[in-house]
């Protein structure tokens, strides 16, 4: 490969490398962060510490996005899900 040039020979051929990839085509554009959960005491605690149980009645009264069952056996809401439920309460 010839550095000065940002080219390497194949077969016969110099072909440049900006030709085939770029940075962008390896790798993603966006910045993605991992799936957070929270669990009940989370909210409750997000929302002024209010009671765990008060979480769950409010899910169960369509207030709160559903849970999801965790590998653990727990319950928790996507860190996602809250946000974008929270948003859309903002907009009404």
């Amino acid at each position: 490969m010839d550095a000065a040039l940002g080219t390497f020979p194949l077969k016969n051929s110099v072909y440049s490398y900006r030709q085939f990839y770029t940075f962008e085509d390896c790798h993603m554009q966006t910045e993605t962060k991992p799936q957070r959960y929270l669990t009940r005491r989370d909210l409750a605690a997000r929302y002024g510490g209010l009671h765990p149980r008060t979480i769950t009645r409010w899910e169960r009264e369509g207030r709160l996005p559903p849970s999801t069952l965790l590998p653990n056996g727990r319950r928790g809401w996507a860190d996602t899900a809250i946000e974008a439920h929270e948003r859309s309460l903002v907009r009404k």
